[in-house]
């Protein structure tokens, strides 16, 4: 069995070779990244993504559909990314942030 998955783990994409998993450890199917830099929009999904609309939608109601938009278009630099969690200075951004935190403390 363990043959199998460090057979089927080995095999090349592209022409770069898939690192072996090690025994007793989780492996993921991941996408190959894009060539050039990561989008806000990309990283927030990346990141949260279980919580992405939520963040969205607070981005929307504290910049407006338009510059949020831009927002997530940009390269994901400290700037942009701090521009992005404005709102989390605001009572639902608060409430937001807490839920996360108790969410991930179980």
């Amino acid at each position: 069995m363990n043959e199998k998955i460090a057979n089927a783990a080995s095999t090349t994409q592209g022409s770069e070779a898939m690192p072996e998993p090690a025994l007793g450890s989780a492996s993921v199917v991941t996408t190959p990244l894009r060539q050039g830099p990561e989008t806000t929009g990309e990283r927030l999904k990346r990141l949260y993504p279980s919580h992405y609309v939520r963040i969205l939608e607070l981005m929307n109601k504290d910049h407006g559909s338009d510059a949020a938009a831009r927002m997530l278009s940009r390269t994901a630099t400290g700037c942009e990314l701090s521009r992005a969690f404005l709102w989390g200075n605001t009572h639902e951004g608060y409430q937001f942030w807490k839920a996360l935190m108790e969410q991930s403390n179980g």
